[in-house]
């Protein structure tokens, strides 16, 4: 829903880096043009915590997992 040119929109955190990639969202915005973005995320930090945070978790879950199948 946009609401005063702010559109939200909910993804799932395993598609925030195709999203960045596909959006250039991962180079600093003073280095683009206004046409290479077109998207501007105003939670940017945010998500790239999250993202952060799921691969610890899923690092540390593969550890678990590969430590109780080696006994």
């Amino acid at each position: 829903m946009m609401e005063d040119g702010v559109l939200t929109k909910t993804i799932r955190l395993s598609h925030i880096f195709y999203l960045m990639i596909e959006h250039l969202l991962n180079v600093d915005p003073q280095k683009l043009s206004p046409q290479q973005q077109q998207l501007l995320p105003l939670n940017l930090d945010e998500a790239l915590a999250e993202q952060k945070l799921a691969r610890k978790m899923s690092g540390e879950a593969l550890k678990r997992a590969l430590g109780s199948s080696g006994t």
